[in-house]
């Protein structure tokens, strides 16, 4: 449920009018592989955003990276993979400083 309700307020932020998409293969104790099944499905110039709960999200970008020793995801972290190839990992820190203007 917290998944989805983070795909919701992300697509809503992003201004996108595709609707969000639930797969059970994100589901706690589903099997990665059938994701990347699902994945391989979809066109080749399909843009996809997956939102779910670890150990699940880890395993599924060591597969999409090939890299078995994929460095697990932190709490709230986000990677952008294209293609195969890992291009950026985010982790937004909730006990950084505020900064003011």
């Amino acid at each position: 449920m917290r998944a989805v309700q983070t795909a919701e307020l992300v697509a809503t932020g992003l201004g996108a009018t595709c609707a969000v998409d639930v797969a059970v293969a994100l589901s706690p104790g589903e099997s990665p592989r059938a994701l990347i099944k699902a994945l391989e499905a979809l066109p080749a110039d399909a843009a996809v955003m997956l939102f779910g709960h670890e150990p699940g999200l880890s395993a599924i970008a060591a597969l999409l990276l090939d890299d078995p020793t994929f460095s697990g995801l932190d709490k709230a972290e986000a990677v952008r993979i294209t293609s195969g190839q890992l291009r950026w990992r985010f982790a937004w820190n909730a006990e950084a400083p505020a900064t003011t203007p």
